[in-house]
């Protein structure tokens, strides 16, 4: 799974590119193991300063792939791939910086809300459809996105499960910019070159103020993972999960 994550080092930017871009680089387990290694080496290595996500292809992450879903196990959720890569990013003191090229769906755009300087492209498109698949939302997102651009922009993601485009992103203030596609990697690189720039140990104590205790953000996650495991359960998630890969409407006029 290696060669689907790609990290590299730049002047103490640990530039990270989901790469699988046949398949929109929806995450497979694998990917998530190797997001949670790097994310939680960044937090740990004092010569990196800013991490800085990308992807490869015309899409930024489909969220899970449905063909390989693996559920949490309650009493192992510490050890859980795609606890790790949420709980790492939580935890953070250092600077996360992601450059958003198309659609981000599910886990793709919930893990942003961890992240501290978005730029998505003008075609870029952020999607959180849970309910839609008769889940609840992940990531902390039912805590921090209401937190972050109100009650009722939430609900256009969690309740209503909308697709949004860059410029309602950035009017919600879900992103810091929005800019054309030919500028996304030169602008999100200059940003992350700005940040690193900075004085490193300022800009740590700056976020962990500006963050306060993520204790509680954890613990609303990991209620969030154990409604999540009990929905997987459900007949509303298998009937839209099963229409999902067999490329119809869901039926849920009978459940």
């Amino acid at each position: 799974m290696s060669n689907l994550i790609e990290t590299a080092e730049d002047g103490g930017i640990l530039r990270v590119a989901l790469n699988r871009p046949d398949k929109k680089n929806a995450l497979l387990p694998g990917m998530y193991a190797a997001l949670a290694e790097t994310f939680e080496r960044f937090n740990t290595d004092d010569s990196l300063r800013v991490l800085m996500l990308e992807a490869r292809g015309d899409a930024f992450c489909a969220g899970n792939d449905m063909s390989s879903f693996v559920t949490p196990d309650d009493n192992d959720l510490d050890n859980f791939p795609t606890w790790r890569v949420l709980a790492a990013a939580i935890r953070s003191d250092k600077p996360l910086v992601a450059a958003v090229n198309g659609p981000a769906v599910g886990i793709g755009a919930t893990l942003l809300l961890h992240f501290d300087y978005v730029i998505a492209s003008e075609n870029a498109t952020f999607h959180m459809p849970f309910v839609n698949l008769g889940a609840v939302p992940e990531g902390g997102a039912s805590l921090l996105l209401p937190q972050a651009i109100g009650w009722r922009g939430a609900a256009e993601f969690l309740l209503a499960g909308d697709k949004m485009p860059a410029r309602r992103a950035w009017q919600l203030g879900l992103i810091n910019h929005m800019v054309e596609k030919e500028r996304l990697e030169t602008e999100t690189l200059a940003a992350a070159r700005r940040i690193a720039d900075k004085p490193p140990q300022a800009v740590r104590q700056a976020k962990r103020l500006m963050k306060g205790d993520v204790e509680p953000v954890l613990s609303h996650m990991r209620e969030e993972f154990i409604q999540f495991g009990e929905r997987i359960k459900s007949a509303e998630m298998r009937e839209a999960v099963t229409a999902f890969l067999q490329k119809r409407k869901p039926d849920f006029s009978k459940l």
